[in-house]
């Protein structure tokens, strides 16, 4: 029928005159109407195996081995064999192009071999055979629907995407190809053999999902099919594509919102392979570049993000993603890139292309003493590549002959010329003066010298004349597969092979532009190739460290180098995300305090900072919420004690948390009610951040600023509660609607926020048993204001204490548990060095207004025996719960939290 239909005179109706054409309207016949035989021909049987494909008995009855289903199964099969269906669906396309005039050259669709007519095999593939074995889906990926989504996504221009053959591409594509993939996409996994294949996959549906000409459905069955992929493959095999989408994604445009939701699931899904220093399961670790890729998504994103207009779809959409990605860098990850100085040299011209320098190494002299190491090294070069080659079955000859598989080099190195020698030195010179101009020092052991002076002696020219192949050459080079390579080693070899990468770009840009321009894969900054792309030159490199190591050369930085290293904890993602918090809650700090002179004078306005309040409420905080709940752990690890399986924050970033709670806090402080319906988000932030405080670390050795940052903290806090106390107490909390205004707003605050972050806190101070280092001086005096204030409201009768008071007594509990003195037996504190009375002197007590005597602290919580009664007394009287609630909501968590916290002696 194709056959057919490519050669007129067999296809089209015939031109002889026809007497029924000619009574309507002579020749003009419309071309509508005319019938092309190959055409019919070709839509007659795609008809009929639509039908047939369509008769098929589904697949639960075959399952359940229903007979009759059966046999019609094998009636179908046997109408059409598989090979016929592949072939039809394998069959290329016409594809439109432009004429020599510039013209666009389409096929006739009624006349030629449509995607239409693809359809129907695929539909009957699937139904009658289905596919359920890797390797035929990958054949028929590779030979049928790979071409045609190539095709499909070449048609992508704005000259070609509205054709009549892009349109039905994209319906046949959408309708039946991709839909299969999705429901086979569990065959997907463990296809790593096929890599270059699946990346291009993958690359080619990602180009379909930016089409111009699709329609909704279109668009979200591509969504659909490139999300199922993603969820089978190994996280490693996704590289590829997260290059471009580090491009593509902080766009944030409409094409964005698919690759988000991808890279949502991605990161969810595979979270243990980045962040993990073990990697996940049998996934593998993370690549260096992969986890620069993710860095560079996740501030691409946010960066951009911070100057979009609010869009609540794609803020929807973004937030998770950000989260995710967030919570897959391990917060200790440091870009290598940033460590080798060679990096602080952009890679990349002003256009955008590809400029690589090597380190310059004209003037560079190596030392003498290197020369015998040169020829070592040269030599197991030599002997490592004929070993391989001889494995291949290749032998001596006179010269090279690929069929015949002989080579001249296959002899010992000794039998060299001086000019076959100098092939493999020169490399070996060139990575070595590199590391001599980078100032790297390559030093031997002393008494390797000595050995070394005695062993070398001149081999005499005649060695070198001639060789005679029947000695018979049997290379043995040492194999360094088994040596490990310390981690500054492996950073220093990683600088090496970028540094190979680039000299090879410089020759192969020059030799290009030599022949008139032209590009090469490969000519892209190194930190962009694949670990496969990158191998050469890594195991060119490492190996020239392991054999310098085995031959006792310790090679290592110059000085300049290191001091670049030493401040590499600010190089931590962590280090740069909390800085970067510390900044939007500064920016906060100023649009906040503007949107409150707004609000309290009563005029209706936009706010001019509407961008940054929504930034920081619909992303900043969900963003923080979720940072801190993943890697809490991290921040709260000393070096003696690791608690994750992660490293351990460095003091400053300690620090810094401490800053970005007493921050965070400060913000809030009475204005909780200007955050509206994102309230609780920013509540939930600070119970995070309180969870993750090393707060003994920061009161032990952190900087006065941010100690006072907490101490003043605590004292507002103690304030706010003796606040509510008055305000309730004093009955100014009325229950009419004409509040006094900042009566409102105090207890709105204390009970929305203050309350429940302060339990969180003093939980997380005694479960980690903080008590000791923090709740001393100030803070202890702050602690036992806050300490009566909520004992003595917890007891007063008030409607609106009624509901608070489980709140209270839970607060109260935990208060108990984490203070390090004995507030209800004060007799006790007279020798308690945590104790302010112990650690103060009486003059700093009178002016911190404190009273003479420790018992005096708490005039209004009664001791532990007077406490112990009031329970006994309910016990024993039956009492019901509402004529003493308090003995149970605030009596009862208080001394079952305060009589276990210590054995007081």
């Amino acid at each position: 029928a194709i056959k057919i239909s490519e050669d007129p005179a067999r296809d089209g109706p015939t031109v002889k005159k026809d007497r029924r054409r000619e009574l309507f309207g002579g020749e003009e016949s419309h071309e509508e109407n005319r019938v092309h035989l190959g055409n019919a021909i070709m839509a007659f049987y795609a008809a009929l195996i639509d039908l047939l494909g369509r008769c098929a008995p589904e697949m639960h009855l075959i399952q359940a081995g229903k007979g009759e289903a059966l046999r019609i199964r094998a009636i179908l099969r046997s109408l059409v064999p598989i090979e016929d269906l592949v072939g039809v669906i394998s069959l290329p396309l016409q594809i439109p192009a432009f004429g020599k005039d510039g013209n666009i050259i389409q096929p006739k669709m009624s006349a030629s071999f449509v995607p239409d007519h693809k359809a129907p095999m695929v539909l009957f593939l699937d139904r009658v055979y289905g596919i359920d074995n890797q390797d035929f889906l990958l054949h028929v990926l590779e030979v049928g629907f790979l071409p045609d989504m190539r095709a499909a996504a070449s048609l992508d221009t704005a000259a070609f995407s509205t054709t009549e053959m892009a349109l039905a591409l994209n319906r046949y594509l959408c309708s039946a190809v991709l839909p299969l993939l999705t429901k086979c996409a569990p065959l997907f996994a463990g296809t790593e053999h096929r890599a270059i294949m699946i990346d291009s996959m993958l690359h080619t549906i990602y180009r379909l999902s930016r089409g111009r000409s699709l329609t909704k459905a279109q668009r979200d069955v591509i969504e659909e099919c490139l999300m199922a992929l993603c969820r089978y493959l190994r996280p490693s095999m996704l590289q590829h594509l997260l290059r471009r989408l580090v491009f593509d994604v902080p766009i944030l445009n409409e094409y964005a919102k698919m690759p988000l939701k991808l890279l949502t699931n991605h990161y969810e899904r595979c979270w243990k392979y980045y962040c993990l220093p073990n990697g996940w399961a049998n996934y593998g670790v993370s690549s260096e570049e992969e986890l620069h890729l993710t860095r560079k998504l996740f501030w691409g994103i946010l960066e951009s993000l911070a100057h979009k207009k609010y869009d609540p779809e794609l803020f929807k959409i973004v937030m998770p993603c950000v989260c995710a990605i967030a919570g897959a860098i391990p917060p200790d990850y440091v870009d290598a890139s940033y460590s080798s100085k060679t990096e602080k040299k952009a890679s990349v011209d002003a256009e955008g292309n590809f400029d690589p320098k090597p380190v310059e190494t004209l003037n560079v002299i190596i030392p003498e003493k290197l020369d015998t190491f040169i020829n070592k090294y040269a030599e197991y070069t030599h002997d490592k590549w004929a070993f391989e080659k001889i494995q291949n079955n290749w032998t001596y000859g006179e010269t090279i002959d690929e069929n015949a598989k002989t080579h001249p080099m296959l002899r010992p190195y000794k039998t060299f010329s001086e000019k076959d020698k100098e092939i493999y030195r020169w490399p070996i010179k060139e990575s070595l003066k590199a590391m001599i101009a980078w100032e790297w020092t390559v030093e031997k052991a002393r008494e390797d010298e000595e050995k070394e002076k005695k062993k070398t002696r001149k081999i005499s020219p005649s060695a070198q004349a001639t060789y005679d192949p029947s000695h018979g050459f049997n290379p043995q080079p040492i194999d360094l597969s088994g040596m490990a390579l310390s981690r500054e080693l492996q950073a220093m070899a990683e600088q090496l092979a970028e540094n190979y990468h680039n000299t090879w770009g410089r020759k192969k840009k020059l030799e290009l532009e030599a022949k008139g321009g032209g590009t090469h894969p490969l000519l892209v900054p190194y930190d962009t190739l694949t670990a496969k792309e990158k191998a050469r030159d890594r195991e060119k490199a490492q190996e020239l460290l392991k054999y310098l190591q085995l031959n006792g050369y310790a090679v290592t930085r110059g000085l300049k180098d290191m001091e670049l290293d030493t401040s590499s904890v600010e190089k931590r993602f962590a280090y740069g995300f909390l800085q970067n918090l510390l900044k939007w809650l500064d920016t906060a700090q100023e649009f906040i305090a503007h949107l409150e002179a707004v609000v309290s004078s009563g005029r209706v306005e936009k706010s001019p900072h509407e961008r940054e309040i929504k930034f920081f409420a619909k992303i900043l905080l969900p963003l923080i919420n979720q940072y801190f709940k993943n890697h809490c752990l991290y921040f709260l690890s000393t070096p003696a004690k690791v608690l994750g399986s992660g490293g351990h924050a460095s003091n400053k970033e300690k620090e810094m948390i401490a800053s970005i709670f007493c921050k965070l806090a400060a913000l809030v402080r009475h204005r909780v009610s200007l955050f509206g319906t994102d309230a609780p988000a920013v509540v939930n932030c600070l119970h995070i951040l309180a969870r993750s405080l090393d707060a003994r670390t920061v009161m032990k050795s952190g900087p006065e600023i941010v100690k006072a940052g907490l101490r003043s903290f605590f004292e507002s806090a103690s304030e706010d509660i003796e606040k509510m106390v008055e305000n309730l107490k004093l009955g100014k909390m009325s229950q009419s609607r004409t509040q006094v205004k900042g009566v409102a707003q105090n207890i709105n605050y204390t009970t929305v926020a203050l309350l429940p972050v302060l339990t969180s806190l003093f939980e997380h101070i005694a479960q980690h048993q903080f008590g000791d280092d923090v709740i001393l001086d100030d803070v202890q005096v702050s602690c036992y204001r806050i300490l009566c204030s909520i004992y003595s409201l917890g007891t007063t009768r008030n409607p609106y204490v009624e509901r608070q008071r489980p709140a209270l007594g839970e607060c109260l509990a935990r208060l108990a548990a984490a203070m390090p003195v004995a507030f209800l037996e004060p007799y006790l504190n007279e020798y308690n060095m945590f104790s302010v009375y112990t650690t103060k002197s009486p003059r700093e007590r009178t002016i911190l207004g404190l009273p003479n005597s420790v018992e005096e602290m708490c005039p209004d919580i009664p001791d532990v025996d007077k406490l112990m009664k009031d329970i006994s007394g309910l016990a024993e009287s039956g009492a019901r719960y509402t004529e003493m609630p308090h003995v149970i909501e605030i009596t009862l968590p208080m001394l079952c939290n305060y009589l276990p916290g210590r054995i007081w002696s």
